[in-house]
């Protein structure tokens, strides 16, 4: 039966090993007679394997099965879609498994397509059974997420498997998914195979495959899924795709919600399709050139139509990023609808274009001038008057473009405009070369801001010169008989039933240009606007039926100019016979400041919406009107969010609500009663709070309100700091005891504080706060020093102004102070503007100082004394030595004990010496030295002939102790006497790190490593043991170190360091800094 049937048989062992298949099953696979698969890896399709694998084990195991669906591989790797059951049979020993499979003819069509995305998708996915739970399906970067291979997770449970923690976790996930189709999202734990635990995000969604129930997973770590989830609360379209090889938008990785809403797709379909198919053909080459700039500088912004999944165009602003993931090149493109702007955009222009066309189809001169009396806008009329292009009247004033008298004319009613800021009717008139008169019946409009301030004005000028020579000859042929007649302001004509002209007046004639006799000979038709006739019929039954009829419609001048007209027509007798009395006005000027009117409101809301500042407009119950851009961006909200569906008291935060509350009713009973400007809290979207600055005016006329709202949170966070910054330094100024001064330089003004001036007795408001008033107050003797000192940091030769002096206190005395201070502020070339600085009292300190210093020249005295005696005895014991030497020769132990008494004294006689040169270190003030005088000066005393000294300094200076020769000289006579044979002495200088290094080395035997960190101690050494150590003492006053750096065996090397501000080149008169 099945080998003639055309159902596909197969026969399988328990393993998977093909035993049997039918003709049918040959011919479909491509099988001859005689050939078989040997397993099922060879015809079956290999994403349907697991699927496969379980039914299969399941029939081993006795358990009835459901349908299967899956694909077989034929020729050319094309696959068919069959669809059939499995059946074990036989014993143990004898196990096998039939399956009975039909092609399926009409697969699912977007199968293949799903297919493809699932196991190229970057995103973790696997697709379980609705009915057992086993996983069927699983791709590539799922196994990545858990470090396992497909076959250790296809097919078995989440029990089963090991990968979820808690397998109830996705009982709760996928318990009554049902076939809503949507998403529901979890949080749990899985494990990866290295035992690694995973906090991750599950999404799980029902599916229908060959009329099942499945669930498809999507799993992404915690951050990914909080990175996902932030870009579905972007409103902006986002899109995460390829770049095909011919340089083009290629298959869509990943999209948010806001893409879905764009492309009007969901995320499935969209997922896996090439993102060209969005883009217009007529775009792609353009596409192609905006991905070779983003290959070069790695992000664009630009403009682009794309289409929706309906085929309807929607432009976008796009902004794209590439960046590298696997190797691969991605794109991530984000996407805003800029519809409505584009559309907006195209009526502003065309409004334009409209209103120039207006304008320069008008006979009348028509112009808006500025406050300054400019031309910001002319027609072509005014362009001909003037004799110049439009382009050159555009900018000048009326004295470049008209003759000086008519210029005046022209001036005189700008400036009245100006002034009484109302609108001004005026008649201008301009003499021509041949002497004729022209005149112009001129109309000038202004425009005011809401403080009914001038922002320009509109003037009209008719040229009227015709009109004067026809009102001339009418006032002397029919001056009595027309006199009510031709006042009228208005268009006046009498025709009869048949519409011919029976009686015109002056203003008739002058607004079509028609002569009366010309009139008379017309009819009503002909000035009447063709697009208006058809309503003839409705007006003449009316004017029957009332005896009056009023309307607007449009006359035609003999120059075709439309003139905008209102009616008001009389069924009337007139000389014995019906007639119609039509008196017509003129309502261009009502009609253009209707227009103007218009584009007032437009140019408002232009204002209103690209002012900069956020705008809201405000109802009497508190309703959101009206709202800008800039309020959207401030609050996170979207216009349509806002405007009409809440409350401003929807954003204010809770301490600040009732005071806004009661602002808000007083401003509408008495607006003076409450402050135009104010501080609040208000709260923006997702909870985010800002300082607000809020400017609130009642609109004239309405209960309405207008706000602007100004973010200060960051202005008011710096202000806080900054006053903390103060009080710490007020805490700072006030323990120390510190007076503080600030000086103008260009004025001479100082700014001072109470202790500056309560150090000298003086209260804050007695001290005169003038460089002439502090310089007066400095000591006689010390006022030259200080001044010095100050001049001297000026021009750089310190790096701050240090000085100390004494000021006369008010009851007379004398206060010593230490000023320190720094320049604050300079112009721009460098100049000095502005000097701060610190008094400290310091007179208690040099109290103490002079008696010390009168201690210490008393023990100098002493010392003095002491010395000279004990070195006279000294004297007395070496010469009684001597004798002793000389007297003894003949007995070794006597002589051996004299020459050891000489040498004990010898070495007291040194001691004793050195410490005068001790007791006279630190008692001069140090002072700047020149290095090569110094070096040069010791090298006569102590380097014998033949050794040569090298100075390469320069003009070096350094500020040192005075006695810094004797340096220099120890450091020569430790050389000479420990260098074992030298013949040259080098003194050199180098800068190094901020600091200068002074160097002394010689080309002897060095210093042994060992004892380097010893030499500088007090006694050790070969000799006293007193010549480095004093080195050592008298360059440490000022600041100065010395230390050993040479190399054994290449010669001593003495390097040392000079902080910043302690040397400097004589040339230069300033310090190295």
């Amino acid at each position: 039966m099945h080998e003639s049937g055309n159902d596909l048989f197969f026969c399988f062992s328990p393993d998977g090993k093909i035993l049997y298949l039918n003709h049918a099953a040959r011919e479909v696979l491509g099988y001859g007679e005689g050939t078989t698969p040997h397993t099922v890896d060879s015809f079956i399709a290999p994403h349907d394997l697991g699927r496969f694998s379980v039914f299969l084990t399941r029939a081993v195991e006795g358990e009835e099965t459901d349908e299967i669906r899956l694909s077989f591989m034929v020729e050319e790797g094309r696959e068919i879609p069959v669809s059939g059951k499995f059946l074990c049979c036989g014993g143990e020993e004898d196990l096998v498994v039939f399956g009975l499979f039909t092609p399926v003819r009409r697969p699912q069509p977007d199968d293949g397509v799903f297919r493809e995305v699932f196991y190229a998708s970057p995103a973790a996915m696997a697709i379980t059974s609705g009915e057992d739970d086993r996983c069927l399906m699983i791709n590539e970067a799922f196994c990545a997420l858990l470090g396992c291979l497909p076959s250790e997770i296809l097919g078995k449970t989440p029990a089963g498997s090991g990968v979820w923690i808690d397998p109830e976790d996705y009982d709760r996930l996928v318990c009554g998914l049902g076939g809503s189709g949507t998403f529901r999202e979890t949080g749990v734990r899985l494990v990866r195979r290295d035992g690694t635990p995973l906090e991750c995000v599950v999404s799980a969604k029902e599916l229908k495959f060959w009329g099942l129930p499945h669930r498809l997973l999507v799993a992404r770590t915690t951050g990914q899924g909080r990175f996902h989830a932030f870009l579905d609360r972007v409103s902006d379209a986002v899109v995460l795709h390829e770049i095909d090889g011919d340089s083009l938008p290629g298959r869509i990785i990943d999209v948010n919600r806001g893409a879905c809403s764009l492309f009007e797709c969901s995320w499935e379909k969209l997922t896996g399709r090439l993102f060209r198919e969005f883009i217009p053909l007529a775009e792609w080459e353009r596409a192609t050139s905006l991905v070779s700039i983003l290959r070069e500088e790695g992000q664009i912004t630009t403009e682009i139509p794309l289409v929706r999944q309906d085929g309807r165009g929607v432009p976008v602003e796009f902004s794209a990023h590439l960046y590298e993931q696997n190797g691969s090149e991605v794109v991530l493109s984000v996407m805003r609808d800029i519809g409505e702007r584009v559309e907006s955009e195209k009526k502003i222009r065309e409004a334009n274009q409209r209103f120039n066309l207006l304008i320069d189809a008008l006979l009348e001169s028509v112009y808006f001038k500025d406050r300054e009396g400019r031309c910001l806008i002319v027609n072509n009329a005014l362009a001909e008057i003037a004799g110049m292009p439009k382009e050159e009247i555009v900018g000048k004033r009326n004295d470049n473009i008209f003759p000086p008298a008519f210029a005046a004319q022209c001036n005189q009613t700008d400036t009245r405009v100006l002034e009484e800021r109302t609108l001004i009717r005026s008649l201008e008139s301009v003499e021509s070369e041949d002497g004729s008169i022209f005149y112009f019946d001129t109309t000038k409009i202004p425009v005011l801001d809401e403080n009914g301030e001038v922002l320009y004005f509109v003037g009209v000028s008719r040229d009227i010169t015709e009109q004067k020579k026809a009102e001339g000859a009418l006032r002397y042929s029919e001056a009595k008989y027309r006199m009510l007649f031709e006042a009228a302001s208005d268009a006046i004509f009498i025709f009869d039933l048949e519409g011919r002209f029976l009686e015109v007046n002056r203003v008739a004639c002058e607004r079509l240009g028609y002569l009366r006799d010309e009139l008379l000979t017309m009819t009503r038709t002909e000035i009447s606007s063709p697009v208006l006739r058809n309503e003839v019929p409705e007006r003449i039954k009316t004017l029957f039926e009332s005896g009056q009829v009023i309307y607007e419609t449009d006359h035609i001048t003999r120059d075709g100019l439309v003139i905008p007209t209102e009616v008001n027509g009389h069924l009337i007798e007139y000389d014995g016979r019906s007639a119609v009395l039509s008196i017509a006005r003129d309502i261009t000027e009502r009609k253009s400041l209707e227009e103007e009117l218009r584009r007032s409101v437009e140019v408002y809301r232009t204002i209103f919406e690209n002012t900069g500042t956020a705008m809201v407009l405000i109802d009497e119950d508190a309703t959101l009107l009206l709202v800008n851009s800039e309020l959207e961006r401030l609050f996170g909200y979207r216009r349509e969010e806002v405007e009409g569906r809440m409350r401003w008291t929807d954003l204010i935060a809770e301490e600040d609500l009732e005071q806004m509350q009661e602002y808000h009713a007083r401003r509408r009973e008495t607006p003076a009663s409450v402050p135009g400007s104010y501080e609040c809290t208000a709260i923006a979207r997702g909870g985010r709070r800002l300082c607000l600055l809020l400017t609130v005016s009642m609109i004239p006329g309405t209960k309405q309100s207008i706000a602007s709202v100004i973010d200060i949170t960051e202005q008011n966070e710096v202000e806080l700091a900054l006053k903390e910054r103060e009080e710490r330094l007020q805490l700072v100024v006030t323990g120390a005891d510190l007076g503080i001064w600030d000086w103008d330089m260009e004025s001479g003004h100082f700014v001072l504080n109470e202790r500056w001036a309560g150090m000298l007795g003086y209260s804050l408001s007695e001290v005169e706060a003038s460089f002439t008033a502090w310089k007066a107050m400095i000591h006689p003797e010390d006022r030259p020093k200080v001044l010095s000192a100050l001049a001297s940091y000026l021009a750089g030769d310190f790096p701050q102004y240090h000085v100390e002096y004494r000021m006369q206190a008010k009851d007379g005395h004398w206060v010593w102070v230490l000023s320190v201070g720094e320049v604050a502020a300079r112009d721009a070339g460098g100049r000095s503007l502005r000097m701060t600085g610190i008094h400290q009292d310091i007179t208690d300190f040099k109290r103490s100082q002079e008696a010390l210093r009168e201690a210490n020249k008393k023990l100098t005295i002493l010392s003095s004394v002491t010395r000279h005696d004990i070195l006279n005895q000294v004297q007395c014991l070496l010469w009684f030595a001597s004798e002793i030497e000389e007297r003894t020769e003949k007995y070794p132990g006597l002589y051996d004990a004299a020459q050891r008494i000489g040498h004990i004294a010898e070495l007291i006689q040194y001691q004793i010496s050195f410490t005068r040169d001790y007791e006279e270190m630190g008692v001069k003030a140090p002072e700047w030295q020149r290095i090569r005088e110094i070096a040069e000066g010791a090298a006569l005393a102590a380097l014998p002939r033949g050794v040569r000294l090298e100075v390469k300094v320069g003009n070096l200076e350094v500020y040192a102790d005075s006695m810094l020769s004797k340096v220099f000289y120890n450091l020569f006579e430790n050389v000479v006497r420990h260098g074992g044979g030298i013949t040259r002495v080098t003194v050199s200088f180098r800068i190094e790190e901020g600091r200068g290094v002074l160097v002394v080395e010689d080309d002897g035997v060095g210093v042994p490593e060992a004892k380097k960190t010893y030499i500088f101690k007090r006694g050790y050494g070969q000799h006293s043991g007193l010549g480095l150590f004093l080195v050592s003492e008298i360059l440490g006053i000022t600041g100065l170190t010395v230390q050993e750096t040479g190399v054994e065996g290449e010669g001593a090397r003495f390097e040392i360091a000079l902080p910043r501000g302690t040397y400097r080149w004589e040339e230069e008169g300033r310090e190295e800094i």
